[in-house]
């Protein structure tokens, strides 16, 4: 499957003394997803699955109801695409060091931070529901 799944981001940032503060800020809000090629882009819930995000949508009908689960085979074969935009200000910038994690990122996973100067390549994953640092 190509979706992404159970996504979670947390940012952390750590001070370099061994006494470190430390900082975390849960993205959970102002999510959208769309199907790789497509335009439209829908509301989403992070953490969650597409399944749930396209039914929520009422893109598709519901996977429990007769024989729907065959209808919606097509859903596993896509990319889907999930994207948020969130502002990390100075208090977190004043750190040494700040990770990304991302909680449960599912089967194969490309993660992109855009700034104003444009777009940077953060870390492809290839494995299942595993955190990434």
């Amino acid at each position: 499957m190509n979706f992404k799944h159970c996504i979670t981001f947390v940012i952390m940032a750590f001070a370099s003394n061994a006494f470190s503060q430390q900082f975390e800020y849960e993205i959970k809000t102002n999510w959208k997803f769309q199907q790789e090629g497509k335009n439209e882009w829908n509301n989403a819930t992070v953490p969650g699955v597409v399944h749930l995000d396209l039914l929520e949508n009422e893109i598709i009908e519901d996977p429990y109801w007769e024989n729907n689960e065959l209808k919606l085979r097509w859903i596993e074969n896509e990319n889907w695409i999930y994207q948020t935009t969130f502002i990390v200000d100075d208090s977190v910038l004043k750190f040494n060091q700040q990770e990304l994690i991302f909680n449960g990122l599912d089967t194969y996973a490309t993660v992109y931070l855009r700034n104003p100067s444009g777009r940077k390549h953060v870390s492809r994953v290839e494995s299942r529901c595993k955190a990434v640092h």
